[in-house]
């Protein structure tokens, strides 16, 4: 029987008691009984990558006896495992090459493939092979997405993520991080720890979040890259999802006043709760070209708070959409829409 007629059997090697196969390898030992020695019957790989495709696994087969060897059967732990022997039978002082291609590990952890090798070899009828490793997944953030809900304009908050890698021979490392927005900074990046398990290694993130003024939008996103050692997945973006809170309602919610209008417009703003806490008479800024100021006489009423915007001037290039700051004693800010329509003449 050639290389190519050798028996193959899924699942059968698993039948095989595990004293049974260590006895007949530590008969190798015996210089007397020494027929076919496997040089590495165990093969480790370590952690390596999900991504990564699996390599062939060679074992290497000498025969030391004084007689051929021929190979009866190969039984694999699982019929995906395709075993290729370079020569059979294999002559008394050779070495023939056992190749095999593992399955790919369905969930991450340790893992192994056994294949159980038949001999017409008396001194060793039955021999043991194993691949086994452990298998990791690429860089991930934990949560992926950092959402902030509810942030007031001019206030900062603090939010963290971890970032989680392999612990393969460069041991997983941050390298970097950059936010892609000014309003948010890296405060800190620290290692947390290694879980031995699943060889998995966390990072954490600490970041600083604000809004300002010159947040005009109930919304905004931004991302944070993170640089690590690693040459597959050496870069993870990790969004980051901001919205704002409305610190009070106006009455009318959005002001619009023609560019010749030079008249008061009363604007009514209600606290709610929360708001009313921070206390304090708030600031009212306003762009060039226009006054705002509160009305004393109403102020307090139900929490309502009313103040008067006057347009002074205004020409055709200026901007048609505006906002007046109500800016809190905390540093809270809440905007008041104005449209400016027609133009002068």
């Amino acid at each position: 029987m050639d290389a190519g007629q050798i028996k193959t059997l899924g699942g059968i090697g698993l039948l095989i008691t595990v004293a049974a196969v260590s006895a007949a390898i530590l008969r190798g030992g015996d210089k007397a009984a020494v027929g076919l020695v496997v040089r590495e019957p165990v093969i480790d790989w370590g952690p390596r990558l999900a991504e990564d495709t699996p390599d062939k696994v060679v074992f290497e087969l000498w025969n030391q006896g004084t007689d051929e060897v021929q190979v009866n059967e190969i039984a694999a732990g699982c019929p995906c495992v395709e075993p290729t022997l370079s020569v059979n039978p294999i002559p008394p002082g050779e070495v023939a090459t056992l190749t095999i291609l593992p399955r790919k590990p369905l969930m991450p952890g340790a893992w192994s493939e056994r294949v159980v090798v038949h001999t017409s070899d008396p001194a060793q009828p039955v021999l043991a092979l194993v691949v086994q490793g452990v298998m990791t997944v690429a860089t991930e953030c934990v949560p992926y997405i950092n959402r902030v809900e509810g942030l007031i304009l001019g206030q900062t908050r603090e939010v963290a993520f971890q970032v989680v890698g392999p612990d393969s021979n460069l041991d997983f490392k941050i390298l970097d991080a950059v936010a892609s927005d000014e309003r948010i900074k890296v405060l800190s990046v620290e290692r947390e720890g290694v879980a031995a398990q699943s060889h998995r290694v966390t990072w954490q993130v600490r970041l600083s979040i604000s809004s300002d003024a010159r947040s005009r939008t109930r919304e905004w996103q931004a991302e944070v890259t993170i640089q690590t050692n690693l040459d597959k997945g050496a870069q993870v973006r990790h969004p980051v999802h901001v919205t704002h809170r409305t610190l009070a309602v106006f009455d009318p919610n959005l002001l619009l006043i023609r560019a010749d209008d030079r008249t008061d417009h009363a604007i009514r703003m209600r606290l709610d709760e929360e708001t009313a806490i921070l206390g304090g008479v708030p600031i009212l800024r306003c762009p060039d070209g226009m006054t705002a100021q509160w009305d004393e006489d109403e102020a307090g009423e139900d929490r309502y708070e009313v103040f008067h915007v006057r347009l002074l001037r205004w020409a055709p290039g200026d901007p048609k959409r505006v906002e007046v700051e109500v800016v809190f004693e905390s540093g809270a800010v809440t905007l008041f829409p104005i449209l400016i329509a027609g133009s002068e003449e």
